[in-house]
C-alpha cells in the first residue's frame, strides 16, 4: 500500500526533527502519491492530488494572513498534507498555520528542527516506487495463475479457491438468485460464513462493476460476459487493500466465464457429433455395425 502522512512522520528523518501535528488527526491516513516540495504561494495548479507537500513557510512569513488561503487551495486541489519547517522565534506563523489547520481537514504539521527536505523526498519516493513495483509483480503473479487455471480448464471451485487463497479473505460464488455455487472459507467457518446467506444477499445489491455495497459492505464483482451476467463473485469481509483484491475478484471473474463458455462449447460440439452420426445413420447406406462404433 502507498504510505500515509502517518507513516510518513513515523519516519527516523521526520521524528527525529520533532513533528506536531496542528488541527484534526482525521487525515492522518490519507495515502501519499508523491511529494512536493515549494516555497511559493500558488501551488495549488501543480498538484493533481495525493501529493505531501513540503516548504519552509518563509512566504507565510511575510504574510501571515495568507495562510488559511494557502491551506485552503491546498486541501482543494486534493494534497494529502502540508508539512512546515519552522526555525526560530516564528510565533505570529504558528499562530497562523494552528488558526487554518483547525478549519481544515487537511493535516498540517510543523517541525521546529530543521530538516532535510530532499532526503525526506528521497525516501517516501523510494517506498511509492518500490510499493509500484510490488503491485506489477503481484498483478503479473495474478494474472499468470489465473491464465492457468483457463488453460486447463479448471472447475468452479478450484478459481474460486485460488481466488480466496490470494486474497486472504473467503470468498463466494453465487448465482441470481443468491444460491451459493461454491465458496472458499479460508479461516472463517463455514456456518458463520454461510449463516442466513440468501437473506443477506438479497438485501446487498448487485452492482455493475467491482464495488462494496450493502449494509455488511461486501466487495463484489459480477460474473458473465457484457449483459450475460450469470452470478457474482462476493468477499463478505473488511480487507487491507480493497484495490489488489479487486484485481483478484475481477481476473477470477474472468476465468469462470471462459470457462463456462468452454464447457457450453464442449457440450455443443459433443450434441453436434452426436447429430451428425444420427443423421448418417439415417441415410439409405447408413454405417456398418463396426464404422458407428469407431
Amino acid at each position: 500500500m502507498l504510505p500515509t502522512v502517518r507513516s510518513v512522520l513515523a519516519l527516523p528523518v521526520l521524528r527525529d526533527a520533532e513533528p506536531a501535528l496542528l488541527g484534526s488527526a482525521d487525515g492522518l491516513d490519507k495515502p501519499v502519491r508523491w511529494v512536493h516540495v515549494s516555497e511559493v504561494l500558488d501551488v495549488s495548479g501543480l498538484l493533481s492530488g495525493g501529493e505531501l507537500v513540503l516548504t519552509t513557510g518563509l512566504e507565510l512569513e511575510k504574510d501571515p494572513g495568507q495562510t488559511a488561503v494557502f491551506v485552503r487551495s491546498l486541501e482543494d486541489a486534493g494534497a494529502s498534507g502540508l508539512i512546515v519547517e519552522v526555525i526560530g522565534d516564528r510565533k505570529q506563523s504558528l499562530a497562523a498555520l494552528a488558526r487554518a489547520a483547525s478549519a481544515a481537514s487537511l493535516p498540517v504539521v510543523v517541525v521546529r528542527r530543521r530538516v532535510r527536505f530532499v532526503q525526506i523526498t528521497e525516501i517516501v519516493h523510494r517506498l511509492i516506487v518500490a510499493e509500484q513495483l510490488e503491485r506489477v509483480e503481484r498483478a503479473r503473479a495474478v494474472h499468470e495463475a489465473f491464465t492457468m487455471l483457463s488453460l486447463e480448464s479448471a472447475g468452479t471451485q478450484q478459481v474460486v479457491e485460488q481466488a480466496a487463497a490470494m486474497i486472504g479473505a473467503p470468498v463466494v460464488l453465487e448465482d441470481l438468485s443468491h444460491l451459493v455455487l461454491a465458496y472458499a472459507a479460508r479461516d472463517v467457518e463455514t456456518a458463520v460464513l454461510l449463516d442466513d446467506w440468501e437473506r443477506r444477499s438479497r438485501i446487498t445489491p448487485s452492482t455493475t462493476g467491482s464495488s462494496r455495497a450493502g449494509s455488511e459492505a461486501w466487495l463484489q464483482t459480477p460474473v458473465g460476459v457484457r449483459r450475460q451476467v450469470w452470478g457474482r463473485l462476493v468477499v463478505p469481509a473488511a480487507l487491507d487493500d480493497d484495490a489488489a483484491a479487486t484485481m483478484v475478484l475481477e481476473r477470477a471473474a474472468q476465468t469462470l466465464a471462459i470457462n463456462r463458455l468452454a464447457e457450453r462449447d464442449r457440450r455443443d460440439l459433443n450434441q453436434q457429433a452426436q447429430a451428425g452420426l444420427l443423421n448418417t445413420l439415417r441415410q439409405p447406406r447408413g454405417l456398418g455395425e463396426g464404422e458407428a462404433q469407431t
